[in-house]
């Protein structure tokens, strides 16, 4: 599990995607509905965790070369991927080394950034508490 926590302490815990590293960076909404995955490599995401308001969110491309956004959080991930013979999302930002976080309420959180101007200091983390559990038994 991941957890991704605004400065202002409002916590969300959800599946990891791609690289299992902690980041910390501005929360910012994307709205882009078409290759949302692109967006990552925009000069306004960098260093940015990007919220993305599509709720499915697929690995159209083939790779993410270029990229400058330091997380992503999306509703979930488009599970047909895999099956299409594509690589998955969670592949995606692994290799571009981008911590992400699925299965959280994008609405809820892009509230959040609107009502704190657009930007909203946020961190995603491992959720030590669950990866301690998982791995006592």
């Amino acid at each position: 599990m991941k957890v991704l926590e605004t400065e202002a302490g409002d916590q969300f815990v959800g599946e990891p995607l791609g690289s299992l590293e902690d980041v910390t960076g501005p929360l910012v909404v994307c709205t882009a509905a078409l290759s949302p995955l692109a967006e990552l490599r925009k000069p306004e995401y960098d260093g940015a965790i990007v919220v993305f308001t599509t709720p499915h969110i697929g690995g159209v491309a083939s790779d993410l070369g270029g990229a400058v956004a330091a997380g992503v959080v999306i509703r979930e991930p488009a599970l047909d991927e895999v099956e299409r013979g594509r690589v998955s999302v969670s592949e995606l930002l692994d290799a571009a080394g981008i911590s992400g976080i699925a299965g959280v309420d994008t609405r809820q959180i892009t509230q959040l950034v609107a009502a704190a101007g657009g930007s909203l200091p946020a961190e995603i983390k491992r959720n030590c508490r669950s990866l301690y559990y998982a791995n006592s038994g």
